[in-house]
């Protein structure tokens, strides 16, 4: 159930994102809410079950980003998966700066790993100056979002959770 829940919950932040910050006009800088949604699921969800959102999470992406090769963002999230258990273990991550921090580090790792994999798969030109200078920015930008999105899951789970006195409380 809590892989459902958070599938849900992540294709609806994916799908609100893209047209939000091309409305705003800054379409470059939006943040990487898969590095959040990661790392809220980390804590919820088992090792196969983790791997696995992570996948469907990339493949959500790879739906709304229509100009980029089928799988690469699939692959991106799921290396970036890997990281993230061995990274919230070896770090003690507390309170907003550490989560800001964490999805800093996070962030920069995934636009790392992007660089690599399009080195790998495109043959085509690609812009590796404009990764490179978005990346710190971007950054900032997602790691920002962490504590906001995991205080949003937060406060829907709350809420979705069934009490003892609905009827399909089990």
């Amino acid at each position: 159930m809590q892989l459902l829940w958070l599938s849900l919950f992540g294709y609806v932040l994916l799908a609100l994102e893209s047209p939000l910050f091309e409305q705003m006009g800054i379409p470059l800088y939006t943040p990487d809410l898969a590095i959040p949604l990661l790392l809220i699921a980390a804590r919820k969800l088992e090792d196969f079950s983790f791997l696995f959102y992570a996948a469907i999470l990339g493949l959500f992406i790879d739906g709304m980003t229509p100009l980029q090769p089928l799988g690469l963002n699939m692959e991106r999230v799921i290396i970036v998966a890997y990281a993230v258990r061995p990274l919230l273990t070896a770090l003690p991550v507390r309170g907003f700066l550490g989560y800001v921090g964490v999805g800093i580090i996070l962030s920069i790792f995934s636009d790392l790993v992007l660089l690599v994999l399009l080195k790998l798969l495109v043959a085509g030109p690609v812009q590796y100056g404009l990764i490179f200078e978005r990346m710190i920015p971007y950054a900032i930008l997602t790691g920002a979002t962490v504590p906001l999105v995991e205080a949003l899951a937060n406060w829907i789970w709350a809420r979705g959770r069934p009490t003892k006195d609905t009827m399909f409380h089990q």
